[in-house]
């Protein structure tokens, strides 16, 4: 199986498709940081990685 990793910055919406008769099936989902590298284009290193909110997946899940 191939799995593929998306994010959307602050602000930003994240648009999945996928083509026809195939399914997307999600595996994990974050609100948060848990990377001092993604969506960080000025270098800030004083950000907190430990940030996340458990709802995150139950909510795309229903979407």
């Amino acid at each position: 199986e191939r799995y593929d990793t998306a994010y959307a910055c602050e602000g930003k919406t994240l648009e999945i498709e996928c083509g026809e008769g195939k399914l997307i099936h999600l595996i994990r989902a974050n609100y948060g940081r848990f990377s001092i590298t993604i969506c960080n284009e000025h270098g800030n290193t004083e950000w907190s990685v430990n940030c996340m909110s458990p709802k995150s997946f139950r909510v795309l899940n229903n979407e």
